[in-house]
């Protein structure tokens, strides 16, 4: 969800309904997306996926696992990309570049 910086009304609302976990999986998921979609040699969308999974502090995981996927058109290729991110580093910033990195490491 995006809104005006100066709409402070809403802001304040979106704040009550943000989720930290959700933001950060969609920020890398569609930093992964947009670089992929610039960087592709074909016309429209590849087959083309990405995943960010928060850890299970609970269990003692630490690490954001992220796994994005890439296809040629046609399925004959497949390229997958697995990264992971530290949750002391887990912001919107970390996660941008996340997702940026593992797009271009396909």
């Amino acid at each position: 969800i995006t809104c005006r910086a100066e709409d402070a009304t809403t802001i304040s609302l979106l704040k009550e309904v943000d989720n930290h976990e959700n933001r950060i999986a969609a920020t890398t998921e569609r930093s992964f997306l947009d670089v992929v979609d610039h960087l592709s040699p074909w016309s429209g969308r590849p087959p083309v996926a990405g995943l960010m999974s928060p850890p299970d502090l609970e269990k003692g995981d630490k690490l954001w696992h992220f796994r994005g996927l890439l296809a040629t058109p046609d399925g004959s290729r497949v390229l997958i990309v697995n990264e992971k991110l530290h949750h002391s580093h887990c912001n919107e910033a970390g996660a941008l570049n996340l997702g940026r990195e593992a797009a271009t490491k396909l």
